[in-house]
This record gives C-alpha cells, structure tokens and sequence, in this order.
C-alpha cells in the first residue's frame, strides 16, 4: 500500500472511530475506483446518512473538490437516500524541525450553504 493510500485510509478509520465514539453509526463505503460514492457514511441520531468524502492532504481546493464529490454521490446507487455530502479535511503541512508533513490545526468539514441553513 502506498504511503499516500495509507494516510487516507487512517484518516477515514479516525473518521469512523471518531463518529462512533460520539454514539453515532458509522461505516466505510465500498471502493468503486472514479465512481467512488464517498469514503465514509455516518448516520445522525435522527436516521439521516452523511456521505463523507476524506481528504489527508496539504492544499486543497474546496469548491471544485465539494462539486465532484456531490455528483459523485448523485450518481451512486446506494441502499440509502443521503442526507448531504460533505468533505472532512485533515490538512497537512510541515512544522518547524519536522521533515514529515503532520497535522495542521483541527480538521475541518466542507459543507455547502445550502446544506448548512438545512441543518439549522
């Protein structure tokens, strides 16, 4: 496994750890290669599903990346309906006398405006 595909799948594994300490159901999807749905789905309290799209990386272009990954989603063919797409970014980035790249910051969730006045 390359290093990069190790960093993402640890990534979604804490993604799925973290919901799931919350009380929350969470689960990997399966890999589909460029029809990929998303990496990870997390069902809220209230029965809604969360497609979660994890991103382990050090830039990232948030709208054309949040665009692929909700047409990606519409076009899957799920055993549910999704409630919202959403991008969780770890952001990465070298720290002084580091030569490795390593967490920056808190990771952060990519909603659309829409997606969030849904919520409220």
């Amino acid at each position: 496994m390359s290093k990069q595909k190790r960093q993402g799948t640890s990534w979604e594994q804490e993604i799925i750890a973290r919901a799931q300490a919350e009380g929350l159901e969470a689960w990997p999807l399966a890999r589909r290669g460029p029809s990929d749905p998303g990496d990870v789905v997390i069902r809220s309290s209230t029965g809604d599903c969360v497609v979660v799209e994890a991103r382990d990386r050090q830039r990232m272009s948030v709208h054309p990346e949040l665009a692929e990954a909700k047409g990606q989603t519409a076009r899957a063919d799920l055993p549910f309906i999704p409630w919202m797409t959403v991008i969780a970014w770890k952001r990465l980035g070298l720290k002084e006398g580091n030569v490795r790249r390593s967490q920056v910051g808190e990771p952060v969730v990519v909603l659309g405006f829409d997606d969030f006045l849904g919520m409220l």
